[in-house]
């Protein structure tokens, strides 16, 4: 059938790109990335722009500088602000079939091109206005242009190095790690150009220097500034192998219909185990970039995270499907249609991508609040998010909210007492905060509002909405009041500690004093109470002490075996409410699971009370619990 062929193929995958990437594409909310670009887009002259917008930021100044006219001329209505980059993906998709083909052939064209038309790396990040999927669509143009010059020496010289002269320097402009992919290209070409224009390469790539010299003093202040682990951890040793989990939608469906496709040489019988050039090339395009991020995170400063590695990651799809040889039309159409239909289940089933992305937080802050739209403030409202997105959602749904800004308050004690004093006046509190809230308001909160109402999830945060009734939404593990001995799992209870309240004859506690370092704590075996990584471990703890706390701490340990993972301790000092000395305090922690490396083992939670400044403290009340969590909180990058 003449109509079916392989342009037939690639106008159905192009099709696939543009649906996946322009679905609902009005809906499209910005990201706190994007938002945080915006707000830097509004200065008056280029020179605020670069000084206030781009020196102290991190990233090369081409995007910023882009989006800083672009919005002036369209404004900033996140579909218009995102088009530009909606459009990088999709050429993104044309680009690697024509790569794939001068290199290979169509079969190995239409492979790569259906994978980058429905994987949820390249859909997403075609979706957010950053200098992710432009410094794709310019790495891809670049190797296009380095291709030509590499494969097709007897073409026009100049006319292709043109191309690959600006692609490259938009590669420097756009991101470090495009920067760093550019160079390695170029080097690339060092060894494979032919002898006779191996002078006017040299030329060529001079050139980009020259137009990348304005930039290097804004490079060189942004790498004194160090990497950004003020939120960005180091990359554990298991990084590649979450990284290749994520391309392929965390999926083993769908990661064995990669490996089948990779196989099929092998099933034909003609499957030759022979790694030319080509395989050790594009190989190392790919894994040079990840190893080279990852020891410099791991050894300097973290910088390390998926977007970066999106410059690099299609060229995996040349190595581990280079071997395949030119099929048939009806092959190639069997195989991509597998892909396509696999790839768009997950994308949309598995990773929920259209649910989770579409859905955030920062929008349902403002939205889920009980008081929106409603004239009359029923409910206490309070927030911890960014102050100027808060404001940006209420300009744009027209609401006048009443909150109480969480970070408002200097200690967790003022937050106490705001919420003692409130509980007189409220019977509901709606909480809506982001990923980096604090772990023990919830707690906190529920110590005044115990029960949930409803709960409700997305991807960077979560909203709650609380009553004053009574219900059974904690789960108790455990609970020490010092009325009997040791129980199962608590230790460190020592005898001459156990004495009655000072308030109240009948009522036991536990007596700390100066001479007792380590007082009451409770371990348990995570497993038997695991249900979801992304859930919480309460603990809290009642506590009476007529001085000032000095360097009394309530302490988290987790424990894989006997190496130490995560430790966190908490001052009581911070939660004390009034100079009242004779009143009764409590002290809260919480594990918050999803943000400790949990990586199989024996994982052991201890909560323990550490007198490291030989107070005089009186304890009661000892509980531990557990939560359920968030399963969105970090579903664009983690499983769901």
């Amino acid at each position: 059938m003449k109509f079916f062929s392989n342009k037939t193929i690639l106008f159905i995958i192009l099709l696939v790109a543009i649906t996946t990437r322009f679905y609902h594409f009005t809906e499209i909310p910005f990201t706190h990335d994007e938002f945080s670009a915006l707000f830097r887009t509004d200065f008056d002259t280029f020179s605020e722009l670069i000084d206030q917008g781009v020196r102290n930021d991190g990233h090369p100044a081409g995007i910023q500088v882009f989006l800083f006219y672009w919005t002036k001329m369209v404004g900033q209505a996140p579909w218009l602000v995102k088009l530009p980059f909606l459009i990088f993906g999709i050429l993104s998709v044309l680009l690697i079939f024509l790569i794939g083909r001068k290199w290979y052939n169509a079969t190995v064209a239409l492979l790569s091109a259906a994978f980058m038309a429905i994987l949820q790396y390249p859909v997403m990040y075609s979706q957010i206005a950053r200098p992710y999927i432009s410094g794709l669509f310019f790495t891809l143009a670049m190797v296009w242009f380095w291709t030509l010059i590499i494969k097709k020496p007897g073409m026009s010289f100049w006319k292709n190095a043109l191309g690959l002269i600006i692609a490259s320097t938009l590669c420097a402009y756009n991101h470090h790690f495009s920067l760093l992919m550019a160079g390695i290209v170029w080097a690339t070409g060092l060894l494979l150009i032919k002898r006779a224009l191996l002078v006017k390469y040299i030329i060529a790539g001079a050139i980009v220097i020259l137009l990348y010299l304005p930039h290097l003093g804004i490079f060189l202040h942004q790498l004194s500034l160090g990497g950004i682990e003020g939120w960005l951890s180091k990359p554990d040793n298991d990084f590649i192998l979450k990284y290749l989990g994520y391309i392929f939608h965390f999926s083993l469906m769908f990661t064995g219909i990669t490996v089948f496709i990779v196989l099929i040489p092998l099933l034909s019988g003609k499957f030759n185990l022979k790694f030319n050039y080509k395989f050790w090339l594009f190989t190392a395009w790919f894994l040079l970039p990840l190893v080279i991020g990852f020891l410099y995170s791991r050894y300097i400063n973290a910088v390390i995270q998926y977007s970066v590695l999106i410059f690099s990651f299609p060229f995996l799809f040349f190595a581990i499907f280079g071997h395949i040889k030119n099929q048939k039309k009806w092959i190639n159409g069997a195989l991509v249609a597998l892909i396509l239909i696999s790839g768009l289940y997950t994308l949309i089933e598995k990773r929920k991508h259209y649910e989770v992305f579409y859905n955030n937080a920062h929008e349902h802050i403002v939205i889920d609040n009980p008081n929106a739209g409603n004239t009359e403030n029923k409910t206490l409202a309070i927030i911890h998010a960014d102050k100027e997105i808060n404001k940006y959602y209420e300009n744009k749904y027209g609401y006048d909210l009443d909150y109480v800004r969480y970070n408002d308050f200097n200690t967790q004690g003022a937050f106490i007492s705001f919420l003692k004093k409130q509980s007189h006046k409220y019977k509901q509190v709606y909480f809506g905060g982001l990923s980096s809230s604090s772990a023990i308001i919830i707690p906190i909160i529920q110590s005044y509002f115990p029960k949930v109402l409803w709960h409700n999830t997305y991807h960077g945060g979560d909203t709650y909405l609380f009553s004053q009734e009574t219900g059974a939404d904690r789960n108790v593990i455990a609970t020490m009041t010092f009325d009997k001995k040791e129980k199962y799992g608590w230790k460190g209870i020592k005898k001459k500690g156990m004495t009655r309240a000072t308030d109240d004859s009948t009522n036991s506690v536990y007596h700390m004093k100066p001479d007792m370092e380590w007082g009451p704590g409770y371990t348990l075996l995570l497993d038997t109470v695991l249900t979801n990584q992304n859930n919480f471990i309460d603990a809290t703890i009642q506590f009476n002490i007529k001085t000032k706390p000095n360097e009394m701490l309530f302490v988290l340990n987790v424990k894989d075996g006997d190496e130490t993972i995560f430790w966190k301790a908490r001052p009581f000092e911070q939660f004390i409410t009034n100079n009242d000395s004779m009143q009764w305090y409590t002290a809260f922690h919480s594990a918050k699971l999803s943000d400790i490396r949990l990586n199989g083992g024996e994982l052991h939670v201890r909560f323990s009370i550490w007198n490291k400044g030989k107070n005089d403290i009186w304890l009661d009340n000892f509980k531990v619990s557990y939560r359920t969590g968030n399963p969105r909180i970090y579903g664009l990058i983690e499983p769901i």
